[in-house]
């Protein structure tokens, strides 16, 4: 065996994480950035009632649990309107 197999096992044997350490220090892996973004989007302003192209703030991983959450309740919606 070469040192440097040794050496990058050990390292990686330290390295491994437990389902939820790995969703906590990775959640990017999971649901995305976890960073605030500016991103240029069509939004409804409810003074004028039209939509407006502004920018919003916002954070991509955090939009992405709440769309999962509107899915999974629209597919149940479905499942049980068909049983």
């Amino acid at each position: 065996m070469s040192r440097l197999y040794r050496c990058l096992t050990r390292i990686y044997c330290t390295l491994q994480l437990s389902q939820i350490e790995h969703i906590l220090k990775r959640p990017d892996s999971y649901i995305g950035s976890v960073e605030t973004i500016t991103q240029v989007m069509w939004t409804f302003d409810s003074d004028t009632k039209r939509m407006v192209n502004r920018e919003v703030k916002y954070v991509p991983g955090f939009f992405k649990i709440v769309d999962e959450i509107l899915v999974n309740a629209a597919d149940n919606k479905v499942y049980l309107h068909c049983s």
